[in-house]
């Protein structure tokens, strides 16, 4: 059976929209997600939770500088101290625009100010430290996401951004003449006030356009699937928002992890639309292009071949050919002749393969001297099903149809006889094909990260598959 671990994967673009690329994969969408108002809101929950601790830590707020009548004044080394986001929401608009929306926020900051002023012929130069709690703060910021020619996302802040604090409360120490300025301060509350909400929408697009920018640039983009073969999930187009949801679209496109740039001919095809009704947070819609970009490096790294060993062959009827070749022990070979190419119907997963079966006879120095060769035009019919969360692929049956191509065995080979090696051969290499997995290196969700009511439905040319997260973290 076929442990296809997709959903740890495929939850990670999802929820953080992060998703360099050669220029023969640019345009070529193998897969879409769609997160739902559900999905925003579990994302909201995980933002505030990551934002909570990145404010904390990283609370450098730097300086502001004004004139106030007669005086001059610093507050500078500004950090935050303590900060609590109230009621927090993301909401989405067409064509790519992200509005998020903080609500009765609170922050408590310190640092140090000094201030000069002139009285008469004398200059008064004051120092010292300072605290500030804000209450009541609201922010409406609208940010608009993309991709860069790497298909890396980004996210831009537009000019919509308003702030507002409720209340503040500043004061003042480390002079003579604090109580005088926590007077003052008092008296002016409101333009403190207001001068320190002016500060909220420059701060925060420049983290955005800073810190979040730097974090996408350098995102990575390719997972590996199995041991030899990762898959590229860089954008192949900006992300589309409309309301309550936001699209994602996916390279989705299998490379052996070696070797990168290597031209896969395979051509993606329009994704299906998405057909499932249902509420889990997150729904998405894998082509066919993944499948046959896996098919197609599996095969150019030799996975689908096989050898059968004499001691795999315990029990397999007489050909008819042992007397004729000496009663020499026998050795087969399969290999496919092209890439295996899949096909996604609404009842099941079809795979039409061509494979060559050399019959090959082991003399007594232990030398392989091929006997035979037949051509073999296979189908495949498969299935994908939900197992504790997981998706597995299983291939139930094959149907053969065979042709001799080429024989150095000296007399007619009756075809009846043809059939018998193929069909036999056919049962022996249906469990190894599902052991060619894509998890022999598998894809685990993020730490505290876990999927629910996974459920996937088999549509023209892909497979939808739908699932709900949740975070313990």
């Amino acid at each position: 059976m076929t442990n296809m671990k997709f959903v740890g994967l495929f939850f990670a673009i999802a929820m953080t929209i992060q998703l360099s690329c050669v220029s023969q994969c640019e345009g070529q969408t193998g897969m879409k997600i769609k997160v739902n108002n559900r999905g925003l809101r579990f994302v909201t929950d995980i933002v505030k939770t990551m934002a909570q601790s990145y404010v904390t830590s990283n609370s450098n707020l730097g300086s502001h500088s004004g004139r106030y009548s007669i005086a001059s004044y610093n507050f500078n080394s500004i950090r935050v101290t303590r900060f609590s986001f109230g009621n927090i929401g993301i909401t989405t608009s067409s064509p790519n625009v992200i509005t998020l929306r903080i609500r009765s926020a609170s922050f408590a900051i310190a640092g140090n100010w000094n201030i000069n002023y002139r009285v008469w012929f004398v200059s008064v130069n004051n120092d010292g430290s300072f605290t500030a709690d804000a209450t009541g703060v609201d922010l409406t910021l609208s940010m608009r996401v993309g991709r860069d020619r790497n298909g890396r996302p980004t996210i831009s802040s537009t000019s919509s951004c308003l702030a507002n604090i409720g209340n503040m409360n500043t004061r003042v120490s480390g002079s003579g003449f604090s109580f005088l300025y926590n007077i003052l301060l008092r008296f002016n509350s409101n333009r403190v006030r207001n001068t320190f909400a002016a500060r909220i929408c420059p701060t925060v697009k420049s983290a955005i356009q800073i810190r979040a920018n730097s974090i996408l640039r350098n995102l990575n983009v390719n997972y590996a699937l199995t041991t030899t073969t990762s898959i590229d999930l860089a954008l192949s187009r900006p992300p589309t928002t409309a309301s309550n949801q936001v699209t994602v679209f996916s390279r989705g496109r299998c490379f052996p992890t070696n070797t990168r740039s290597m031209t896969i001919p395979v051509t993606a095809e329009n994704l299906p639309s998405f057909q499932m009704t249902s509420s889990h947070m997150i729904r998405m819609i894998v082509g066919d292009y993944v499948i046959n970009t896996f098919l197609y490096v599996q095969w150019v790294l030799g996975s689908w071949d096989f050898w059968f060993e004499p001691d795999a062959l315990a029990g397999f009827p007489p050909t008819g050919l042992e007397n004729v070749l000496g009663n020499r022990p026998l050795r087969f070979f399969v290999h496919p002749s092209e890439s295996p190419v899949a096909r996604t119907t609404s009842e099941n997963v079809n795979i039409t393969a061509k494979f060559d079966l050399v019959t090959f006879v082991v003399a007594e120095n232990g030398r392989l001297n091929d006997v035979l060769n037949i051509s073999i035009a296979a189908s495949l019919t498969g299935n994908v099903t939900v197992e504790n969360g997981n998706l597995r692929g299983q291939i139930g049956s094959i149907t053969t149809k065979s042709t001799v191509s080429s024989s150095k065995i000296g007399v007619p080979i009756p075809v009846v006889l043809v059939n018998q090696i193929v069909n036999e051969i056919a049962q022996r290499l249906l469990p190894r094909l599902n052991a060619v997995s894509m998890t022999q290196k598998t894809i685990s969700l993020p730490l505290g990260f876990a999927a629910s009511n996974v459920v996937v439905n088999k549509v023209e040319h892909g497979l939808e598959i739908a699932a709900d997260m949740s975070y313990a973290g």
